[in-house]
């Protein structure tokens, strides 16, 4: 359970400023078994096989939802309102990209810091947030942040490295949040090589040169790209990419170079398909 900064407070709904996450949803838990009463003990699209397990000791909660919510209720057929979280979230993933390309571009990327030079986060019951800025200093009510010492600046690849897994960044006082494994999981040099590129201000052969010696991720087998692209081979500089093209399709993580070479005779890559910096490599 995290905040939602992108929540409406005048909305009505007492849990809009609340996200709800589990191990089966790990970027929301759908409304169909949060609040529409769809039995997650039975299959929900997306959910990787992960099933929903009473505590033993909680019997009469169990009773309890059953004796509410009537079987048709509970083993409805969710494919359509299941085909719609899926869009949601991929929306989701698309500002989180926006995100990381925000950071990339920042004027004065900048997080606060303790005096050991450890990041000064906000530590909650369910939740890690640290407060980004990508314009200099701001006031971000620093003092629950124990231990804060300054501002540092920093570039995006050393906010990665400051950052653990499990903390989620509050960026400009606005949502939405970015979870740090997306930030590990981008391959950051060569997103930011491949969108100069795009922008005309760097050369073709940079990014070719960072394909080369850098890690790409690729869809696990052709069978997984969910629509044709002729002789075109996709790669993705982030997972973000990836799910946003490709939706929770196995993937692999291999050497750049290690994909141009295995490229079959005739066909081209094509680095993060879909992305208005999409670019076709021969």
């Amino acid at each position: 359970m995290i905040p939602d900064p992108d929540h409406d407070p005048n909305d009505g709904n007492p849990f809009s400023g609340t996200i709800y996450l589990c191990d089966a949803f790990p970027d929301g838990i759908p409304k169909d078994i949060h609040f529409d009463g769809f039995d997650h003990r039975l299959p929900y699209p997306g959910d990787h096989g992960i099933r929903f397990l009473f505590n033993e000791e909680r019997e009469v909660v169990l009773r309890g939802y059953e004796r509410e919510i009537p079987p048709e209720k509970r083993e409805r057929d969710v494919t359509e309102s299941a085909r719609t979280w899926t869009q949601e979230i991929t929306g989701l993933l698309r500002r989180r990209l926006a995100v990381v390309a925000d950071l990339l571009d920042a004027s004065a990327l900048m997080a606060p810091v303790r005096e050991d030079n450890s990041p000064a986060v906000w530590s909650f019951d369910d939740f890690v947030a640290l407060g980004i800025s990508t314009t200099g200093p701001r006031d971000l009510d620093l003092d629950d942040s124990e231990g804060f010492k300054e501002w540092k600046p920093l570039s995006a690849e050393e906010l990665s490295d400051l950052i653990p897994d499990g903390v989620d960044l509050y960026i400009d006082q606005r949502g939405p949040l970015l979870p740090a494994r997306d930030l590990h999981q981008a391959n950051l040099p060569l997103l930011r090589a491949a969108r100069a590129l795009q922008a005309n201000q760097a050369e073709r052969n940079t990014l070719l040169e960072e394909i080369h010696r850098s890690a790409v991720y690729q869809l696990s087998s052709e069978e997984h790209v969910p629509s044709p692209i002729a002789q075109r081979v996709p790669i993705f500089s982030s997972l973000l990419a990836l799910r946003i093209f490709a939706g929770d399709m196995p993937y692999i993580r291999i050497p750049g170079r290690e994909a141009a070479n295995a490229l079959p005779s005739g066909h081209k890559l094509i680095l993060d398909p879909g992305q208005p910096y999409a670019i076709e490599i021969n």
